[in-house]
């Protein structure tokens, strides 16, 4: 587990460490994601491997800049970003290139407690897909993955309709 927290968020995960609870349940009543992330400690600001199989870009999309600065090196196979917006996956594509981009739309959401523990709060449907359209083994096999880890996740062959769905 690689965590990397900016501002107020990181302040919080330093003094707190990070848990995460399901408080709800989703569409088809499965239990929401509950589990306790162990501490792994900080400072934990770059990952040393050259590439990783999939990298998830979960900060407030006004830090994007900041956040994906230290991973210039990184060579994912796979980039998607939960964020809210429009031009996410602009950035994500400049970052790792066109071939790793995925695109997302998250309808889920979470809230950080006053302890420092994260209620996950909503887990209707993680939608990802190729940004040209069609369905892939790539994005398949990601949401299957997902999905199976609690995450409610499906392949959406028009995701970027998704995404514009949203607003």
């Amino acid at each position: 587990l690689v965590v990397k927290a900016l501002g107020r968020e990181r302040a919080e995960v330093e003094r707190f460490g990070r848990a995460c609870e399901g408080k709800t349940t989703n569409e088809d009543e499965r239990p929401a994601v509950s589990e306790v992330i162990p501490d792994v400690g900080f400072p934990v600001e770059v990952i040393s491997k050259n590439d990783a199989d999939v990298f998830i870009n979960t900060v407030k999309t006004y830090d994007t800049a900041t956040a994906l600065a230290p991973f210039a090196h990184l060579q994912p196979a796979i980039a998607f970003s939960v964020q809210n917006g429009v031009m996410k996956e602009e950035a994500l594509a400049a970052r790792f290139g066109e071939a790793a981009l995925v695109g997302c739309m998250a309808d889920f959401s979470g809230e950080l407690c006053d302890d420092g523990s994260v209620a996950f709060t909503r887990n209707v449907c993680l939608h990802l897909g190729e940004p040209g359209g069609g369905l892939s083994e790539r994005v398949g096999t990601l949401a299957a993955a997902l999905d199976a880890a609690g995450i409610v996740t499906r392949q959406s062959d028009a995701v970027m309709e998704v995404v514009w769905s949203k607003y």
